[in-house]
């Protein structure tokens, strides 16, 4: 299949650029999250709970 398309591996660096962005995606949902138990039924659960 990699022939067919002319696909070649990722490189090593590749796969580590993404790190930052998922770690930053994980620890807005937790503080989203942490703050919506804090504070139930405030402006922040109608705006994002979904």
């Amino acid at each position: 299949m990699p022939i067919i398309l002319r696909t070649q591996p990722l490189k090593f660096s590749w796969w580590l650029l993404p790190i930052p962005f998922s770690l930053l995606i994980f620890l807005f949902d937790e503080i989203r999250r942490f703050l919506l138990r804090k504070n139930p039924g405030g402006w922040l659960e109608q705006e994002t709970y979904y």
